[in-house]
């Protein structure tokens, strides 16, 4: 027993040293890197100090660009005699005409021809614009060509002809075509020149075509879930030939 209590303490007293030398290595490797970790962050600490020093220098050169840009500008509205509510007038009565223009444009020449009034109004508006000292200010002056052209496109498209399916002036039948945007009706087919000339005569087409019109429309009732047509008359299909009735 007395052996066992010696042998005991003589481990003890071995292992008392090498716990104390444990401890010491681990306190040291502690404030080796805290003091690696204090040097990083007053690094980034000089950085950081940097990068705001190099923003406000940004900040102030803008400031600077900013006041010559303002300069400028009062200096061009002056030689110009407008002012910002100029610009902005003219930058509006430009979205509205190209409002109107693109609304013509998506209308069919033989509606075009009838409308050609309201395309010589956009025209007079581009005109009188154009006179206009703030035309000569680049921010309006740019937007002023698309325009112009769009007049062309709505120009060029109110002067095409409409096909007759004949050769001749009138027509005795006429073939339903598919028209992109805006559906044939008997409405207008009246009114082409070479068929009526008068858009009131549809129900003429009508007499002389029901059997066949009618014939599609009760197929389209029957196959609708919720048919849009309730009359036969309101529902004519592109590749129907129609007799012209003379």
């Amino acid at each position: 027993m007395i052996r066992w209590f010696m042998a005991m303490s003589c481990c003890l007293a071995l292992s008392l040293p090498l716990y104390a030398a444990h401890t010491e290595m681990t306190y040291t490797q502690y404030e080796t890197e805290l003091s690696s970790a204090q040097q990083r962050e007053k690094i980034a600490k000089e950085q950081i100090a940097q990068e705001q020093a190099r923003m406000e220098t940004l900040k102030r050169q803008i400031a600077e660009i900013d006041l010559k840009i303002a300069a400028v500008k009062r200096e061009i509205y002056g030689i110009l005699g407008i002012t910002e509510a100029d610009v902005a007038a003219a930058e509006s009565e430009i979205a509205s005409i190209r409002g109107e223009l693109e609304s013509l444009l998506g209308l069919l020449p033989e509606d075009l021809k009838k409308r050609s009034k309201d395309i010589d109004t956009q025209q007079t508006r581009i005109t009188a614009l154009k006179k206009k000292p703030v035309s000569y200010l680049w921010r309006v002056r740019d937007l002023i060509p698309p325009v112009e052209q769009l007049l062309e496109q709505v120009r060029a498209k109110a002067s095409q002809q409409i096909a007759a399916p004949a050769t001749s002036q009138s027509v005795n039948s006429y073939t339903v075509r598919l028209v992109p945007g805006k559906r044939e009706c008997l409405y207008r087919i009246a009114a082409y020149d070479f068929i009526y000339n008068n858009a009131a005569k549809w129900p003429t087409l009508y007499r002389t075509n029901e059997s066949i019109i009618k014939k599609k429309f009760d197929r389209y009732s029957k196959s609708a879930s919720q048919p849009k047509y309730t009359h036969p008359e309101d529902l004519i299909f592109p590749g129907q030939v129609l007799d012209i009735p003379r």
